[in-house]
């Protein structure tokens, strides 16, 4: 039976103990050392925080094809590709890829791959796991493979029709992670975790310029990540400058790059406001139809405003979104 480690380093200590005792009993006793005969001992060096690495370097054409997905829905699907890029997902060490059909939301795919160390456990399965939900218009199937998770989620009229579709993509992408570098996610300092709920942003705009009643629009989304949920939707009424405004408000932990990226791509995007710099943008997957888009930053972490409504609230948002910044900042 091999050693382990700690009792193979506990005998070398001792052999290393009985050499240099038989070694002294017999040697001369040795001049005092002075400080010129002293070698100076190294300092240790400290390694650098490594730069996170997606899984597959982000690309979503190296997770699955679109003719793949395709094959596999029975409809054609193309690449749902995210307008501007927020780094969350690359700081985790992941990627999420959607592809969607050409008939409007006959058909929606979904792939996460992320490094198992920043899942929530709860949320990774022993074995391989498929479920719908209890309206058979969703679908999920996830696995592990190399200390990676894969979930491949389907959603459309046909969604329970497709789970041996899904568990088939799931599966591809677990036998391509073999061949990639690991991913490796990079630190997650001053992220949000949890994110604020929707009751602590409206306490804390309590007695401010802009009080306003926030609530959640459904279930919390689920924790998935470890410190989670990353991310939480609201609804935000008020009244400002006496005209009613709402807006749909989302705090998303480790976002917060977003408002950079879409300034750099587009330079009228920036948008200034009592001491802040903001950024217009529009949905980051159209899907909706909000007129209006609005990101701040708070260190790390994004608040981006959704408005649907076409005729008011322009020159309001930047104001409530300065406000919720101050809140959370």
């Amino acid at each position: 039976m091999t050693a382990s480690p700690r009792a193979a380093f506990a005998a070398a200590l001792a052999s290393v103990a009985v050499l240099t005792a038989l070694l002294t009993s017999c040697a001369p006793t040795p001049a005092p050392e002075t400080d010129a005969s002293r070698t100076p001992t190294p300092e240790p060096t400290v390694s650098a925080p490594a730069e996170p690495r997606a899984a597959f370097d982000g690309d979503c054409s190296a997770v699955l094809t679109a003719q793949e997905v395709s094959e596999a829905t029975g409809e054609t699907m193309s690449v749902w590709a995210a307008s501007w890029p927020d780094g969350r997902d690359r700081a985790l060490g992941g990627v999420t890829c959607a592809w969607s059909s050409e008939h409007y939301l006959a058909a929606t795919v979904t792939a996460r791959v992320f490094p198992v160390v920043v899942m929530d456990p709860e949320y990774v399965p022993d074995d391989p796991a498929t479920e719908c939900d209890d309206d058979p218009t969703r679908c999920r199937s996830a696995a592990v493979f190399d200390d990676v998770w894969v979930e491949v989620t389907v959603t459309g009229d046909r969604a329970a029709e497709m789970t041996s579709a899904i568990e088939g993509l799931r599966d591809g992408i677990g036998a391509r992670i073999a061949a990639e570098q690991a991913p490796v996610p990079g630190p997650r300092e001053n992220w949000w975790s949890p994110v604020p709920t929707c009751d602590e942003i409206q306490e804390g705009l309590a007695g401010g310029e802009i009080t306003a009643t926030l609530t959640a629009p459904g279930d919390d989304r689920p924790a998935i990540f470890l410190g989670g949920p990353l991310e939480r939707s609201c609804m935000l009424a008020a009244t400002v400058d006496g005209s009613d405004y709402s807006t749909l408000v989302t705090v998303r932990a480790g976002a917060g790059d977003a408002v950079e990226a879409v300034i750099a791509a587009d330079g009228d995007a920036r948008v200034e406001h009592d001491g802040h710099v903001f950024a217009t943008a529009g949905e980051q997957y159209a899907f909706d139809g909000a007129t209006s888009v609005l990101l701040g930053a708070v260190g790390p972490n994004l608040v981006q405003l959704e408005r649907y409504d076409v005729d008011g609230g322009v020159q309001a948002d930047a104001r409530v979104l300065a406000a919720i910044v101050g809140v959370l900042d």
